[in-house]
């Protein structure tokens, strides 16, 4: 019963956590609140779809490891075997758990090819949420020192 309740507390943490930062146009991380972009306007001459890979981090890590581990741990009741078949389970479930973060936390983007009224070139790629099509007219915002942009529709 005891394993039952870690699998089901360490998925539980592990869903909740798999959330990633939103790569959509329309929503701002906490990073972005308060900074001055720089906005520029231009057209689209080019979309194509892409896909854009998840992320693995330490939690689907650390939740696979848990999972493996008491699963292992309860597979056999020798005290010297169960921490063995612990400690491979644990292994093996990092592994899975990190694979499975990964696929969780990836999502369908697009590359967006801007020609900006300055007659500059530029790509950008968001999350597939909002669609674009080849000669509509859009606002890039970009920020001041540093890389992020995204393409907003008028």
């Amino acid at each position: 019963m005891k394993s039952k309740n870690l699998l089901i507390l360490t998925f539980a943490a592990a869903l909740i956590g798999c959330s990633n930062q939103s790569l959509s146009p329309d929503v701002y991380s906490r990073s972005d609140a308060q900074k001055a972009f720089r906005v520029t306007f231009g057209e689209v001459v080019d979309v194509m779809p892409v896909p854009i890979e998840g992320e693995a981090t330490n939690l689907g890590t650390t939740a696979g490891a848990a999972v493996g581990y008491g699963v292992g741990r309860d597979a056999t009741d020798d005290g010297d075997w169960s921490r063995t078949a612990g400690a491979v389970g644990g292994v093996t479930g990092a592994l899975i758990g990190r694979a499975i973060e990964k696929s969780w936390t990836g999502e369908d983007g697009l590359e967006i090819v801007v020609e900006l009224d300055n007659g500059e070139l530029i790509g950008v790629v968001q999350a597939d949420d909002v669609q674009f099509v080849v000669g509509e007219r859009v606002r890039v915002m970009m920020r001041y020192y540093g890389r992020n942009a995204r393409v907003q529709k008028l």
